[in-house]
């Protein structure tokens, strides 16, 4: 009796034979996404990295204005944060860099201090 072929016409049936293979395939199909998936991550790594040295570029070319402007450094801010940069993070960070890293940490603990005090009058923050 002639061997009939499998799904798509392509010879393997569904015996232990087609099982094997089709699990192999799976396995090397895996491989590729996972060497892709590293590859990309690897390339996300650079491109942060780069821009983050250009964020704090960016922050040493414009202190003058960070520093005098509080809409400017809020928005500046806003943008570090979305883009999962704290400036605060230590004083020799971006914002210890520009001078005021130490500022905004005490003015920080300031107020949480200030809201944990009150936090039976006011609810909290």
């Amino acid at each position: 009796m002639p061997r009939r072929p499998g799904i798509g016409g392509l010879g393997s049936g569904p015996g232990v034979h087609g099982l094997k293979s089709a699990e192999a395939a799976r396995a090397v199909a895996r491989d590729v996404g996972d060497k892709i998936l590293q590859e990309q991550r690897e390339q996300m790594k650079e491109k942060c990295a780069i821009f983050k040295e250009k964020l704090e570029v960016f922050a040493r070319k414009h202190k003058s204005e960070i520093i005098k402007n509080p809409e400017f450094r809020s928005q500046f801010n806003s943008m570090c944060s979305s883009v999962g940069v704290d400036p605060l993070a230590s004083s020799k960070g971006m914002w210890g860099a520009l001078g005021i890293g130490d500022f905004y940490y005490e003015l920080g603990v300031q107020l949480i201090q200030v809201c944990l005090e009150r936090r039976w009058r006011t609810g909290g923050l």
